[in-house]
């Protein structure tokens, strides 16, 4: 039986796959999807960033140059931004934030 995989699971291994360096071909077959699907997902999490329904402004004071992270908390969750971390991957966990909150 084939595995299935949830949105967040979705947007996980995607997110998993741009920020690696394999190929489709070698990426999907490890994660035990075809290339097709992996190429579907792909698809689907780029119209999601392409067109966000909801914004919450947040203003980010100027950071000083020694600082590596900053910490973003909204509630109970807290979000850790570092210095190598991707946009996709940022808006990923926002995204999930707001589908909690």
């Amino acid at each position: 039986m084939k595995k299935r995989y949830n949105q967040a699971q979705r947007e996980e291994t995607v997110c998993e796959f741009k920020n690696s360096t394999y190929p489709e071909g070698a990426f999907a077959k490890s994660e035990g999807i075809s290339v097709n699907t992996l190429n579907k997902w792909i698809e689907e999490a780029d119209a999601e960033i392409e067109e966000p329904q909801k914004f919450i402004k947040v203003t980010i004071p100027e950071i000083p140059s020694t600082m590596n992270t900053v910490k973003i908390r909204f509630g109970e969750f807290e979000i850790i931004v570092e210095e190598n971390t991707s946009e996709e991957m940022l808006w990923m966990a926002l995204r999930r934030v707001k589908t909690v909150c």
